[in-house]
């Protein structure tokens, strides 16, 4: 084989070698090439071989060149001594040899005679012999030919020089031609995703006998030297001509790491390069935020978004997992095996959901403490790297809240009063001991002249309470089936049967005795009469009318006369007195006349009840007075009146005061009642009381809202 004359220093692409034989082999970096090598390179390749006396060759793409070419371009054919000889290697094969380095001394035969002087013999050597000549190619210049294939501006080259040839044997030194820049690869790494970055790609690199040209900075697939290159999807790469720095700008919405780029720089005669490669490794970021849910939450059932991103963008795929959880891909869902909660991952962000309560311990603290899940998670970013991460979700308790009112309830059978307890047993519902129980805080109360009982259970199991207050008409009534025996006077119940959030109603279901009412005692004694009028005024409640009227001995009588005989009228009307006259009327009722009796035998007179003007009610009584005074029978009418005429039928009496009930200020009986809330988990709103007021004018509604009653747990996080 033949030797060889070069190493590969540089190849880029497709480089073949075409041996004699017609064989090719793909040439890569440190293979030997031989002087009958022709080289090729296809679209795009480069190719460097370093020569054997350390000059370089160089090919750009699409381009094919012999060897022994190559090596005829390096530099002028030796001269040699006098007295060649005619027998061995011709001068060509010598030259050639001599040019892939061999010894002259072993490829030439010694001489008969040692040449003259001249010829490079000894003095005195005459014919004698011969002296191997060497021959040492010093500062060889050769016209280029060939190079790298380059776009952009025009690269002129030196002049060639012409040089004397200098054959020195005992000068071992070899000087070669402008030697291309060498560059090396760049890259970054540690960067924020989504973040620009600038990378002085001239910091490594270096030209060995020149300098470098930053505005020669080419991004190879670019238009030329300074010029941008866009990758669709990923960003641009600019060029700063100035210092030879490359930028690359991602698009707003790529955070992963760029497909690296080659480059090629110039020194200052226009010689390009190797290509480099730029690289950039951003550190991938993970952004998840914890969640907190509180049982509290008014929206039912309670949940909370945290947020869950790969270098600032949704992950490819998410999968979680977690202590008794199964995760579900299809869904991308993580289920609680109890089936107590579930996390579903969206786009870029996963809701935890609470779908039953948890029991929460009750402490000695007033607030139960949080009951906390740790979720981890495996995240994919955009270009297939998968990071690793952890999140929480903290569950707080809630608590029973409870809204009560005061009352009122019409003494009327069928009202019925809704909205005393309104409660909120929150997530955690009834569970294993929640719900509402009742007080019955009512002493003795009475219905129709009957003494009333008291009942309080749970009928139908639902964990609420109900109240029963009744008549006993039978049998001691100890359960919900004896009541059916009994009158119902009024129930405490709630409105829906079973409700975690509901309310209770007080329905009236028979009348209420009212208490006895304080009768107002009027007397006579400071009754004045009006002169121009003839009215008497009895202090500034009650207003005498009649003709005539005499005030004689604390007694009020007609026609001038302080004894009311038959026949005679007389009027009492009720209200407030100004100026002898009603300006406002009061209701009344039970009215009694404090009547003495004048003469002997029975007395009699009619009354006429009005109220607002209209006759209401008209009756006679027939009685006998006491010599010394007393009270008439008292006259009642349902809903009372505010003015009362007499009409004396029979005997003869005076009359010197009258008592009578005022419903103005109607009586009313107070009912008296306590609760207390309990949850699922233990869980206590604390005892609560409110009232109610009833009597026969009273309008059934709320009369105030009393503070709420909640367990601490209750606020919401």
């Amino acid at each position: 084989m033949a030797q060889e004359i070069g190493i590969v220093k540089i190849a880029t692409g497709t480089v073949t070698a075409i041996a004699a034989d017609g064989s090719k082999r793909i040439l890569q970096v440190g293979d030997r090439v031989y002087p009958t090598d022709i080289l090729t390179t296809a679209d795009g390749s480069t190719v460097m071989i370093q020569l054997a006396n350390g000059s370089f060759v160089d090919m750009g793409g699409n381009d094919s060149m012999p060897l022994s070419a190559a090596l005829l371009e390096q530099g002028e054919p030796a001269q040699i001594g006098q007295n060649p000889q005619s027998q061995g290697l011709s001068a060509e094969e010598i030259q050639a040899a001599l040019l892939a380095g061999a010894d002259p001394t072993a490829i030439a035969e010694a001489t008969a005679a040692g040449g003259a002087p001249g010829a490079g013999g000894a003095p005195g050597a005459g014919n004698e012999g011969h002296v191997p000549v060497t021959v040492e190619y010093l500062n060889p210049v050769a016209p280029v030919t060939n190079g790298f294939d380059t776009t952009g501006p025009e690269v002129a080259f030196p002049p060639i020089v012409q040089e004397v040839l200098i054959l020195n044997p005992d000068q071992a030194a070899v000087t070669s031609g402008n030697l291309p820049p060498i560059a090396g690869n760049d890259s970054v790494t540690g960067l924020t995703p989504g973040s620009s970055v600038t990378i002085n790609v001239l910091g490594n690199d270096n030209d060995p006998d020149g300098t470098l040209n930053p505005a020669s900075v080419q991004i190879v697939g670019s238009t030329g030297p300074g010029q941008p290159l866009a990758v669709p999807g990923q960003g641009i790469w600019t060029v700063n001509i100035t210092t030879g720095g490359i930028t690359f700008t991602p698009t707003p919405d790529f955070t992963g790491n760029p497909t690296p780029i080659t480059y090629t720089v110039a020194d200052n005669l226009g010689l390009v390069s190797n290509p480099a490669q730029v690289s950039i490794d951003y550190v991938t970021t993970i952004t998840v935020s914890d969640v907190i849910v509180d049982e509290s939450d008014t929206s039912l059932p309670p949940a909370d978004t945290g947020t869950l991103r790969i270098n600032g963008q949704a992950p490819t795929s998410v999968v979680l997992s977690a202590s008794g959880a199964t995760w579900d891909a299809a869904t991308q869902t993580l289920t609680a095996n109890d089936g107590s909660y579930q996390v579903v991952v969206n786009n870029d962000s996963y809701t935890f959901t609470l779908l039953n309560a948890l029991p929460h311990i009750n402490t000695a603290a007033p607030e139960s403490p949080a009951i906390g899940f740790t979720f981890s998670a495996a995240l994919t970013d955009q270009n297939g790297g998968v990071a690793n991460t952890t999140f929480t979700a903290n569950v707080f308790d809630d608590g029973p809240v409870v809204i009560n009112s005061n009352g009122n309830l019409q003494d009327v059978a069928g009202q019925t009063l809704t909205g005393l307890i309104d409660y909120d047993l929150g997530f955690d519902g009834f569970g294993r001991s929640g719900g509402v129980t009742l007080i019955n805080n009512n002493g003795t109360l009475m219905s129709r002249a009957d003494g009333i009982s008291y009942l309080i259970l749970d009928s139908n199991g639902d964990n609420l309470q109900e109240l029963y207050a009744f008549v006993d008409n039978g049998a001691l009534t100890t359960t919900f089936a004896d009541l059916s025996a009994d009158r119902m006077v009024f129930s405490l119940l709630p409105t829906v049967d079973g409700a975690v959030d509901g309310a209770y109603k007080l329905v009236l279901h028979d009348l209420l005795d009212m208490p006895a009412a304080s009768p107002t005692n009027l007397a006579f004694t400071n009754a004045t009469k009006d002169p121009i009028s003839g009215k008497v005024a009895v202090g500034n409640s009650l207003l005498v009318e009649g003709s005539d009227l005499a005030i004689n001995q604390n007694h009020i009588g007609v026609n001038n006369d302080s004894v009311l005989d038959r026949g005679e009228v007389i009027t009492y009307k009720f209200g407030t007195v100004n100026n002898y006259d009603i300006t406002t009327r009061e209701l009344v009722n039970s009215v009694q006349l404090n009547e003495t009796d004048i003469g002997s035998g029975a007395d009699g007179f009619r009354w006429t009840a009005y109220r607002g003007g209209v006759e209401v009610a008209s009756r006679t009584i027939n009685f006998v007075a006491p010599a010394g005074g007393g009270y008439a029978p008292a006259i009642n009418v349902s809903g009372g009146y505010d003015e009362l005429k007499i009409q004396v039928t029979a005997g003869k009496f005076a009359v010197s005061g009258l008592q009578y009930t005022s419903l103005s200020n109607p009586q009313s009986l107070q009912l008296n009642f306590g609760f207390n809330a309990t949850d699922g988990d233990g869980d206590s709103s604390g005892t609560g009381s409110f009232t109610v007021d009833t009597g026969v004018l009273l309008n059934t509604g709320i009369s105030s809202v009393l503070p709420d009653l909640q367990h601490p747990d209750s606020v919401v996080h």
